[in-house]
């Protein structure tokens, strides 16, 4: 069975990020071939830093004991991510850059950035955002998707929502361009196959 993790980066309850993780959950609710773990960011309570201590080099676990331990394991035995994230002033908020800076207890200095064979998977990055550079924001989801090849990723795809002003742009561009909805559709399908 594949195991999927939808990550959402949203410290905003009901946005279109929000819209996102729930078309997601209407994607995958009638397949059986896969299990789904949603993770929503702003949900955990106990998150810490890495503190830069390279205890995880020797013993290849973190010596925080925190809820982003759990999300790790979850991302490590994926086979697919979803990471969904708002925009804010160019980046993702910052409480998914501690996640992303804990991804460290995976890295392996003696491989250097070589993909683990056993863990082989793919990522979709979708950033929701109301206007700004997208060339850079691909850039920015890019980037995140290459952080995460410490757990496998080695296939990965980008989708820049811009002109999300409204909390409900996602849904209402869903609902009234069957195109969109459809390229969508095939954004989750590919990380489920």
């Amino acid at each position: 069975m594949k195991k999927i993790v939808v990550l959402s980066a949203s410290p905003r309850k009901n946005g279109n990020c929000d819209s996102i993780v729930e078309f997601a959950k209407r994607q995958y609710s009638n397949l059986e071939s896969i299990e789904v773990d949603y993770v929503n960011i702003r949900d955990l309570k106990n998150i810490k830093n890495c503190i830069g201590c390279d205890s995880c080099k020797k013993t290849k676990k973190c010596v925080h004991k925190d809820d982003i331990a759990e999300v790790l394991n979850k991302v490590y035995e994926a086979d697919g991510i979803a990471f969904i994230s708002p925009i804010y002033f160019n980046y993702p908020p910052a409480t998914i850059k501690m996640l992303i800076d804990r991804l460290y207890v995976f890295f392996d200095p003696s491989k250097g950035f070589d993909i683990p064979k056993d863990k082989i998977k793919k990522m979709l990055v979708a950033f929701s955002f109301g206007s700004g550079p997208v060339d850079e924001y691909d850039r920015v989801a890019n980037t995140t998707a290459f952080n995460f090849m410490v757990v496998g990723v080695n296939d990965h795809k980008t989708i820049m929502l811009g002109n999300q002003n409204d909390k409900n742009s996602f849904s209402d561009k869903v609902a009234k361009e069957p195109e969109f909805a459809n390229q969508m559709k095939s954004l989750f399908d590919w990380l489920a196959e």
